[in-house]
């Protein structure tokens, strides 16, 4: 967990100096991918398409800590890389693999990862979602549902209205 948080806070900081710290990290863990991940985007570190989706595989095949709403309540600092990927996903939106990745994460055990995926989908914004958040809107879980239909707000598609419609009426 502390390897994990160091390297979180080496990418959020986005500290190019730390790059030779950061590549030298040797562990096989999806929660150290993620957050690799995450720092040499933040860096502005030039990765190859290939790189960017070995990366983001890796840390979406974390272990999944919380299947339900009751898990994500409880305080961890464990998280998944997942949640990580999503984050540099988003910001390489560009990319031509990040929708693919993001749909992947989506469909992820883990709800923090979801909800984290849903909140790069809307960033990156592109119609090739609409479908699979439509798809999401019945049977998510709330913390999931309020970044989906975020997600479908921030992106403007006709698709979206009768299932956001039918989604309203079955909340009480």
């Amino acid at each position: 967990e502390i390897l994990q948080m160091a390297m979180m806070a080496a990418a959020y900081s986005g500290d190019a100096s730390l790059k030779d710290s950061v590549a030298a990290v040797n562990a096989a863990d999806p929660s150290i991918s993620g957050s690799r991940l995450l720092y040499r985007v933040r860096a502005g570190d030039n990765l190859s398409g290939e790189e960017l989706s070995s990366l983001a595989n890796e840390a979406l095949n974390d272990k999944v800590t919380c299947r339900d709403i009751r898990s994500l309540m409880e305080l961890t600092l464990d998280l998944p890389g997942g949640i990580m990927a999503c984050q540099a996903l988003a910001l390489r939106k560009s990319e031509p693999a990040t929708v693919e990745l993001l749909h992947k994460a989506l469909g992820n055990g883990d709800l923090r990862v979801q909800v984290e995926a849903a909140r790069a989908l809307s960033r990156v914004g592109t119609a090739d979602s609409v479908p699979l958040l439509v798809q999401k809107l019945p049977t998510c879980p709330w913390p999931v549902l309020v970044e989906v239909t975020s997600a479908l707000s921030a992106i403007p598609d006709k698709r979206s209205v009768s299932p956001l419609i039918a989604r309203l009426k079955n909340e009480k």
